[in-house]
Parts: C-alpha cells; sequence; structure tokens
C-alpha cells in the first residue's frame, strides 16, 4: 500500500471507541432526563438531540481518524464542536434546568461564580489556551496510546464552550431562571 492510499478515509474508517460511546449514551440518558424533568419544548430538544447527533458524528466517523493525521481536519473537528455543538446544546437547554442547578448546594455557586461574562470569557480563554500548550498535552499523549488521551480533547470543547454560548444566547433570560421552575 503506497502513502497515498494510507492517508485516504473512507466511508468505511468509522472508529468506535468504547468510551466514546459510553459517554455518547450517558449525554443522551441525560438529554432525555432533562428534556421530560423540565419541560423543554419541541424545537429545544430537537436543538439538544441535533448537537448529540453531530457530537457522535464528529467523534465517530471518519473524520476522527483523519484528523489524527491532519492538523486541517484536526481543526474541523473543533470548528464543528465548538461552533456548530455547543451553540446547539446552549439553545436547547431550558432555563428551568439552569435554574434547578443554580438551587443546587454545589453546582449551585459554581454556576453563579463562574455564569456572570468576565469569568466565563476568563475561564473559556484560558481553557483554550491551557489545551494548546504542548508541554501540558504532547508527552503523555505522544503516542495517542491511552483511550484518555484520544477522548479527553475531543469531548471537552462542547461542554467547555457551551456556558459561554448558553450566556450569549439567553442574555434577556438570565433573570427568569429562579422563576422558570
Amino acid at each position: 500500500m503506497t502513502a497515498a492510499q494510507a492517508a485516504t478515509l473512507r466511508w468505511t474508517d468509522w472508529q468506535i471507541d468504547p468510551l466514546i460511546v459510553v459517554g455518547l449514551l450517558g449525554g443522551s440518558v441525560a438529554w432525555r432526563w432533562i428534556t421530560l424533568r423540565f419541560a423543554a419544548r419541541p424545537r429545544q430538544a430537537l436543538l439538544g438531540w441535533s448537537a448529540l447527533v453531530i457530537l457522535a458524528l464528529s467523534l465517530l466517523s471518519p473524520l476522527e481518524r483523519g484528523a489524527g493525521h491532519s492538523f486541517t481536519l484536526h481543526m474541523a473537528q473543533h470548528v464543528i464542536l465548538m461552533m456548530i455543538v455547543a451553540p446547539l446544546l446552549a439553545l436547547g437547554t431550558p432555563p428551568a434546568f439552569l435554574g434547578w442547578l443554580r438551587r443546587r448546594p454545589v453546582a449551585g455557586w459554581i454556576i453563579k461564580a463562574i455564569w456572570a461574562p468576565a469569568p466565563a470569557f476568563v475561564l473559556y480563554h484560558a481553557a483554550l489556551f491551557l489545551w494548546h500548550v504542548p508541554s501540558l498535552s504532547t508527552p503523555p499523549c505522544a503516542a495517542r496510546a491511552s483511550i484518555w488521551c484520544s477522548t479527553l480533547p475531543s469531548s471537552a470543547p462542547p461542554w467547555r464552550s457551551g456556558g459561554s454560548w448558553w450566556r450569549q444566547s439567553r442574555a434577556s433570560s438570565a433573570r427568569r431562571w429562579d422563576t422558570a421552575c
């Protein structure tokens, strides 16, 4: 097989990582619970399910395999996760769920502390910067032999940027969190 043939991605090159599948199933169960428990509108439920499907396609499709070989595909995966999946999750999240989270003892003070625009901005960009510092991410993952090294980098961006997107999309509804339940 030539190098050009080895670098070709095919639709049959799906990479089914058990840890990613378990994470996607857990996310699906959690999303189902959220949509049922907090009476999400049909549009919100559809946005959340769409985000999970796109997330699954991004992490299991040939794009994931190609992202390990091509910086362009790796960055395309970042764009999909941060600019498509995160906003869909943010737009699909029922305000009542966030109100419920804010009233929880531990989650409440964390959300109140980081949900303001300035802390969200600083934390988002610090996480983005630190994730790409070679000395912090490269040595343990140099050969991508560890399942954690291949899963965590791909799964972090939507959750890391989701709060920022939710805050931007719901600026006017932020005052209604506590009254939405």
